[in-house]
Order: C-alpha cells, then sequence, then structure tokens
C-alpha cells in the first residue's frame, strides 16, 4: 500500500529544502527506500527540534514522552504523519523499538540543560542518537555487520560531519575588510 499524500509532504517539509543532507539522500535513494528514509529522518528533526527549543526544559520531557507513547504499541493507530509514514514503509520492522526509546531518553536528557560542547558525556549522548538514526538509515543496505559496531560508527561519522565545517572554519583565511588599501599609499581611489 503506498504511502499518504499529505504524510509525505509533511515528513518532506520536516527533512528540510531542497538541498539539506537529508533531502538529498532521499532523492538518491533507490524508488523502494525513499519513504522510508524520509520518515527516518523527519522522526529525527521532530526529535531535535524539541531537543533545540527555547523552552525545552519544561515542554520536552512532555513532549518526549508523548512520542514515546506513540511509539510504544500505538503506531498502528497514529494519527501523527510521520508514524504513520514509518507503519506503511515498514520501517519499524527493521529498528527494535527499545532503540528508539534509548535515542529519546538521549535527546531527553540533552534538553535538561546538557551542552554537547562543554559536557563530554553529553556530546556522546548525542552522538549515540544520532548514530541511531544513521544506522537505522543503512540497516536495509548493510544488514550483515553488528549492531552496536555500526552504531559506533554512526555516531563517529556524525560527529566528524559536525567538527569538520569547525576545523574548515578555523583554517579558513581571514575576510578580506573591503577597503582596496589605497589610503595608506596616498593615491586616490578611482
Amino acid at each position: 500500500m503506498p504511502a499518504d499524500a499529505n504524510d509525505l509532504w509533511y515528513c518532506r517539509e520536516k527533512i528540510g529544502p531542497w538541498g539539506t543532507i537529508a533531502s538529498l539522500a532521499v532523492q538518491f535513494a533507490p524508488r523502494n527506500e525513499k519513504d522510508r528514509l524520509t520518515g527516518v529522518f523527519a522522526l529525527q528533526n521532530e526529535w531535535e527540534a524539541i531537543a533545540a527549543s527555547r523552552n525545552a526544559r519544561e515542554l520536552a520531557p512532555v513532549r518526549l514522552a508523548w512520542w514515546r507513547e506513540e511509539l510504544q504499541g500505538k503506531r498502528e493507530h497514529s494519527t501523527h504523519p510521520v508514524i504513520r509514514l514509518l507503519t506503511m514503509s515498514h520501517a519499524f520492522d527493521s529498528m527494535p523499538i527499545a532503540r528508539l526509546h534509548q535515542a529519546l531518553g538521549s535527546f531527553l536528557e540533552l534538553t535538561q540543560g546538557r551542552n554537547p560542547v562543554e559536557d563530554p558525556q553529553a556530546c556522546i549522548l548525542l552522538c549515540e542518537s544520532r548514530g541511531t538514526f544513521l544506522h537505522w538509515t543503512t540497516l536495509n543496505r548493510m544488514e550483515k555487520i553488528p549492531d552496536p559496531p555500526i552504531q559506533h560508527l554512526a555516531a563517529a561519522v556524525w560527529f566528524i560531519q559536525q567538527l569538520a565545517p569547525l576545523r574548515l572554519q578555523a583554517w579558513s583565511p581571514t575576510q578580506p575588510s573591503g577597503h582596496s588599501g589605497t589610503e595608506d599609499s596616498g593615491e586616490s581611489p578611482p
């Protein structure tokens, strides 16, 4: 049975505009994987939006508890587009719900004032939760690799993706100031 067009539209909106890593991954995925990947990336972005919200400390426990309930057996009757798309695409068949609960717990801890930049344990939590989603996107392609190593590898890949722009920014030359330097030479600008 094909996925509902409204659910697909909602999830595509959640994964971001064309050109983001998630949207490109979906665009170039095999046809039979597109809906599953769209749902996985949409769920990840839903949870990250909760963790990043300004009032995360107060509202995140309630919102993430709602997601936990949705994942715990209610998915057949869910009204949420992300859960319906994940169910229709059989994405839940390849990811144990316990692993998603673990990732959800990591997101919850991160909303309680733990900063991944300053707190090494929070950084590990963030990498592991992101690694869970990256692992989920590769499950149909890499089923022969045992779960823990691929999840740790996925977490490491995500962490490197986050650090690479920071390193490039640190190595980039300073920006030109916008003037040609003719003021010091005594020449008048043309």
